[in-house]
């Protein structure tokens, strides 16, 4: 891997679509930079401790906090588009939310203590329109899948009150044209989801003993150790590789394989993401934000 730039320490760090744009996030707002010259475009102050999230066509970007800010913000004049809110007395919690593959809704994975809810906002008109809010689970993630032309949501559903069970770790499958979900429940406690397109196949990875984890039913063990501390699993687009970025330490290998094509080590905790073509590694940290190239890697 090479070097190719730093920016100052980042809870976020993520590239556009089309590879025109990068967001770097600090606690207090967002800088736009021109991928390919890091020319710094525009700075965003309007939601602090923002998670950030591109739309597909790179024309919008969406910044939530886990309090009450959605704001979408037009990437073409560099101003806010809309400005959104959860009902009165809710909250977004910190799953995930992505702007609609057609640029016409914004869906949200909201939390209500103790309970999460989907939420789906017309960009336009700003409606708000609930799902699942009776449901007792807890969204994560959520990613749209173009070869399924579905959004896929992971969580869990929390046990009823005074009982001895365990949570209950599942996926979704939202049609958001139909507004109806699909869901599979997985029988593994501390489960967590990804879906390889390459095999058309849902994966999960979850600890296996004291010591390892297992990526399922593939049955490929990670070459992290099983502890306390901040994970976070990527897959590449092609799916050829895959980044284990675990506390301040990052290794990244081959898909399925598991062969290591490098390390990094004391680089902070934080986050990791995939340029659109696989040819950079974005990470985010609270050291400082770097971009890797992988050409050579993948």
């Amino acid at each position: 891997m090479e070097l190719i730039q730093t920016f100052k320490k980042s809870y976020f760090l993520k590239m556009s679509d089309d590879k025109h744009l990068i967001a770097q996030v600090n606690s207090s707002q967002i800088n736009i930079f021109e991928n390919e010259t890091y020319k710094h475009l525009a700075q965003f102050k309007e939601v602090s401790n923002a998670s950030v999230f591109f739309s597909d066509a790179s024309n919008l970007l969406l910044a939530k906090d886990n309090d009450r800010k959605l704001v979408v913000y037009d990437l073409a004049t560099m101003s806010i588009r809309c400005k959104l809110k959860p009902k009165v007395g809710s909250s977004n919690g910190d799953g995930d939310a992505c702007i609609s593959h057609d640029n016409k809704y914004i869906i949200n994975l909201g939390y209500d203590f103790p309970y999460g809810y989907i939420s789906v906002y017309d960009i336009e008109n700003g409606k708000e329109t609930r799902f699942r809010e009776d449901m007792k689970e807890v969204y994560n993630q959520i990613r749209y899948i173009p070869s399924r032309q579905l959004y896929f949501i992971d969580g869990f559903r929390r046990p009823d009150e005074g009982t001895s069970e365990k949570n209950r770790y599942f996926y979704l499958w939202f049609d958001i044209d139909n507004r109806t979900f699909e869901q599979t429940f997985c029988d593994l406690d501390d489960a967590n989801f990804l879906y390889c397109e390459y095999l058309e196949q849902v994966l999960y990875f979850s600890e296996n003993g004291n010591l390892a984890f297992h990526i399922l039913p593939l049955n490929i063990e990670l070459p992290i150790k099983h502890q306390q501390g901040c994970l976070d699993i990527q897959l590449s687009h092609n799916n050829k590789m895959i980044a284990l970025y675990q506390d301040d330490n990052l290794k990244l290998c081959t898909f399925p394989n598991m062969e290591i094509l490098a390390e990094l080590s004391n680089i902070g905790y934080g986050n990791i993401s995939f340029s659109p073509d696989d040819k950079e590694i974005l990470i985010a940290s609270t050291i400082k934000g770097l971009i890797y190239k992988l050409e050579k890697c993948s």
